[in-house]
């Protein structure tokens, strides 16, 4: 398992959570091994007008998919939902090739 890959999801529910203006804030980390599948998923609250942006214009989910594409190829799914309150970050990662998306 590539650790730089989970890293930057986690950093970032960190990140772009609003736990300054929202009483009602959260994040859920989940992780699970099951049948050779590892299932990562995040969520987090968020506000848009809130929003703090990197310098180099947010390119965090960019370099993920880059290192999922090295390193697992067509062995992984990466899923996003941005909704107006919440961002979730759903990845599938097929430890035994012959369980492709």
């Amino acid at each position: 398992m590539e650790p730089m890959i989970l890293i930057p999801i986690v950093e970032n529910c960190f990140k772009h959570c609003d736990f300054d203006t929202n009483d009602k804030a959260f994040i859920k980390i989940n992780l699970e091994i099951k049948d050779e599948i590892l299932h990562f998923n995040t969520i987090n609250t968020k506000d848009d007008q809130n929003q703090q942006k990197d310098r180099v214009g947010g390119v965090g989910l960019e370099n993920i998919r880059k290192r999922l594409d090295l390193k697992y190829k067509d062995a992984y799914q990466l899923l996003v939902n941005s909704k107006e309150n919440t961002f979730a970050v759903d990845l599938k990662l097929f430890l035994n090739k012959k369980n492709k998306v």
